[in-house]
């Protein structure tokens, strides 16, 4: 499974000194990926530009209701540095108004920005703003577009674990989009299950339980 720490959901407030030392012990746990805020990826570039392993920072996080010219020439800027792995918020806005085909065309925007400099796009859905057969749709959307990957939510504020998880089960077993369950785990039952329930990966914002 893949298994990834995210720390770009922290108050940037926070101690960055320490920010830093929990994304070099991810590193070192073996994670096969990080995802960090941008003024972290520009203040490590020397130490994670050479690193084999997914490098992820956010686009609009964590609303998604930028502007489209806005939020597209944030992915240009990220997709043109040395991070590997863009994580585009959906646009909520355009779902309430029900505009599904400037959806789609907008995160095939993102993804050929990402395609044009060898880069991944994500999605984050925000399942909780939604009924689950809505995300579902949201899901075929961005399968539709061409993008492989989703994340059930921005992790800005707590979402029940098995929530998340049957949100994440239910888009692999109706798409062929692979799901990143990013509900917050608390103990080691919790982290079992996600294991056991043979999606594509897990996002982690506490070192703790590993």
């Amino acid at each position: 499974m893949y298994l990834e720490f995210c720390n770009y959901n922290k108050s940037y407030v926070n101690n960055i000194d320490y920010q830093i030392k929990q994304i070099f012990e991810a590193i070192d746990l073996g994670m096969n990926g990080i995802s960090i805020p941008l003024y972290l990826a520009n203040r490590m570039s020397e130490d994670l530009s050479g690193l084999d392993i997914s490098v992820s920072c956010p686009v609009d996080y964590p609303t998604g209701t930028g502007g489209k010219k806005i939020r597209t020439h944030e992915t240009l800027s990220i997709a043109k540095t040395y991070v590997n792995t863009i994580d585009l918020v959906l646009n909520p806005i355009l779902v309430k108004e029900e505009k599904l085909l400037e959806l789609k065309k907008e995160v095939h925007t993102h993804l050929k920005i990402c395609n044009d400099y060898n880069c991944t796009l994500r999605v984050i859905l925000h399942h909780n703003l939604y009924p689950l057969q809505q995300i579902i749709t949201l899901a075929r959307i961005v399968e539709d577009a061409g993008c492989n990957f989703v994340i059930p939510s921005a992790g800005f504020h707590n979402d029940d674990i098995y929530d998340n998880l049957l949100t994440a089960k239910i888009i692999e077993n109706k798409t062929s989009i692979k799901s990143i369950c990013n509900g917050y785990i608390w103990l080691d039952e919790q982290y079992k299950t996600v294991c056991d329930a043979d999606i594509f990966g897990l996002r982690i914002y506490s070192l703790n339980i590993l």
